[in-house]
C-alpha cells in the first residue's frame, strides 16, 4: 500500500514537469457554477475567473426538457465532486482563449491526476462533444467518448436524443 502511494505521488509529480513543460497555466478552482462553467484564480488571469469547459456543452438547468434539467444537475453535481473548492488544475489552452462572454475557454486537468475534465463529462454522457471555432485540439477524441457515452445510453444521451 505504501508503494502504491508513493508511485502515485511521483507520477503526479512527473505528471506536474510534464504539464508545465506543455505550457499550461496552474489555477485554482474557486466555485463551480454549472456543469461546464467554474470560476479559477489564476497567476496569469487574475483571481475569480469565469472559465467554460472547452469543446463541450452541457445541457442547462431550467431546461424546457425534464430529463435534460435532471443531467445538468447531474453535471453540476459531479463537477463539483471532481474539483472541490481549492483543487490545483491545470489550463490547457487552444487557438481562441475567450468566448464571446469574455470567459476562458480551456481544457482542464486534475493537477494530482492528470484527468482530462472535459473528456471525463463527456465519456459519462453529462455533456456533448461541441468544437467552439477553431478551438479545435480535442475534437476527435471527444467525439469518440460522445459516441461511446450514446452507445450505452448513458446521461444525456439515457432517455432521448437532441433533434437534429
Amino acid at each position: 500500500m505504501l508503494y502504491i502511494g508513493f508511485f502515485a505521488v511521483i507520477g503526479g509529480l512527473f505528471l506536474i514537469v510534464i504539464m508545465m513543460g506543455r505550457n499550461y497555466e496552474q489555477a485554482t478552482v474557486v466555485e463551480i457554477i454549472d456543469g461546464d462553467t467554474l470560476l479559477v484564480n489564476t497567476q496569469k488571469y487574475g483571481k475569480n475567473i469565469k472559465l467554460r469547459l472547452c469543446g463541450i456543452d452541457c445541457p442547462e438547468q431550467h431546461d424546457d426538457s425534464h430529463h435534460f434539467d435532471q443531467v445538468a444537475h447531474e453535471a453540476t453535481e459531479f463537477l463539483a465532486e471532481l474539483l472541490p473548492v481549492r483543487t490545483p488544475i491545470f489550463l490547457e489552452f487552444d487557438h481562441i482563449k475567450k468566448d464571446k462572454y469574455g470567459r476562458l475557454l480551456a481544457f482542464v486537468y486534475v493537477s494530482k491526476t492528470g484527468k482530462s475534465v472535459n473528456a471525463e463529462l463527456i465519456r459519462r454522457g453529462y455533456a456533448f462533444a461541441k468544437p467552439y471555432k477553431n478551438n479545435l485540439k480535442h475534437a476527435q477524441e471527444f467525439k469518440k467518448l460522445e459516441s461511446q457515452a450514446q452507445r450505452k445510453r448513458w446521461g444525456v444521451w439515457s432517455k432521448k436524443r437532441l433533434k437534429e
